[in-house]
């Protein structure tokens, strides 16, 4: 039923996110380049091309960094439009409360640097987890299960610091993890 209700909401999410990333890239191709450039395929060239070349390795590691940012601005709006489905669901809540851009802007822009921060510490701990004996890296992903959620639906205050969000964020993320940890294991892995 979520995703039914949500498909064309969650559909301009992640076409919006994917038109300003292209653009974007397309934009930096164009002006290092001279030649229309719309993927990281162009980036992966520029490396390619010379590998002792500074400005390819800061365009790659930007290309990244800005795959991260548009990636979690797009959860942070779609897991704000799951949550008005689910709570639409259970009251009677407005359709204009489903917007695809109120749910990108107050899910994914408003949070953004916070769910960035949150996806760089979980994913450094769980790749360190995973090359300490595997066991680990699965017992943090399974413990982190829902960062990015508690991040957008419990807000973030604007008198503390993103980091701050972030850290509590995780707190939180175990918290909630420790009374269902068999079926967020399950739907992780």
């Amino acid at each position: 039923d979520v995703y039914r209700e949500g498909f064309w909401t969650f559909l301009k999410i992640s076409f919006a996110v994917s038109f300003w990333n292209t653009s974007l890239w397309t934009f930096i191709g164009i002006f290092v380049t001279g030649k229309w450039c719309y993927s990281s395929s162009c980036v992966d060239n520029w490396y390619a091309d010379d590998g002792k070349n500074n400005v390819s390795i800061v365009l790659l590691l930007l290309y990244w960094s800005s795959e991260i940012l548009f990636s979690s601005i797009a959860q942070g709006g779609i897991i704000l439009a799951t949550a008005f489905i689910y709570a639409n669901q259970q009251e009677n809540i407005t359709s204009s409360q489903l917007d695809w851009w109120l749910c990108l802007y107050n899910g994914g822009m408003k949070n953004g640097l916070a769910l960035v921060i949150a996806a760089a510490i979980t994913t450094l701990g769980t790749v360190c987890g995973i090359g300490f004996f595997f066991f680990p890296g699965i017992y943090l992903l399974v413990l982190w299960f829902v960062v990015y959620p508690a991040i957008v639906l419990e807000g973030c205050n604007n008198n503390i610091s993103k980091v701050e969000v972030s850290m509590q964020a995780i707190q939180k993320s175990r918290i909630l993890v420790c009374g269902s940890w068999c079926y967020c294991s399950c739907t992780a892995l």
